[in-house]
């Protein structure tokens, strides 16, 4: 979100918590996933795909831009089942998933066999799997450190400043409390997997376009 707000014109500040910070979104922070999301909700499935689709063209515009190359590849991806009844459960959400975007999002139901040719590591408590096209990874330490040099590289600054405790609205400012001090300045917002708490009077509605 920072780095296309950054490319668009806008000044742009990021506060983290730097590398000492134990998030899930760092943990899976390279992962582009489409399979089984958007389950209750159809369109988000939808959205997914079309993020995911975007990749390489992102990946090519960082690597132009910083010189990183965040070794963006969709070799699809697999999602384990331990018995019988998962395996067959699975089939069923991914299919009614499937038939609610129009068969847009595809599929394969891979049993032991199928799967072991394809990764021969599993063991045999592994049944099967699904396994989507659709699904792929980025290297999380590369793509990380392009986007924090295509921000800079749009006029955006990163600041490892430590946790941010909690945002308040201060007029047309927010007020941000942090570990060790305490910060000013323009309203923005951000996404991370744990968000910090927020005043209600710091909280803000936004339209995305997608």
């Amino acid at each position: 979100m920072a780095y296309g707000l950054a490319s668009q014109g806008h000044q742009v500040s990021v506060l983290d918590e730097g590398d000492v910070a134990y998030r899930a979104s760092r943990g899976n922070f390279g992962l582009v996933w489409v399979q089984g999301k958007g389950q209750e909700i159809p369109r988000y499935s939808q959205w997914s795909m079309r993020s995911a689709s975007k990749w390489s063209a992102l990946s090519q515009e960082l690597f132009e831009l910083t010189g990183v190359a965040t070794q963006h590849h969709n070799p699809g991806g697999v999602h384990l089942c331990y018995s019988e009844a998962e395996l067959a459960s699975r089939e069923v959400d991914l299919d009614a998933l499937s038939q609610a975007t129009d068969r847009q999002f595809s599929f394969k139901m891979l049993n032991h066999n199928q799967l072991h040719d394809l990764i021969p590591e599993i063991g045999e408590s592994v049944t099967g799997a699904s396994w989507s096209s659709w699904d792929g990874h980025a290297n999380p330490l590369y793509l990380l450190r392009a986007l924090h040099a295509g921000i800079r590289c749009h006029g955006g600054r990163f600041l490892a400043v430590g946790k941010v405790k909690e945002i308040r609205r201060n007029g047309e400012l927010c007020d941000r409390e942090q570990s060790s001090n305490h910060c000013g300045g323009p309203c923005h917002f951000g996404c991370r997997a744990w968000q910090p708490r927020t005043s209600s009077a710091g909280r803000a509605r936004c339209t995305i376009n997608t």
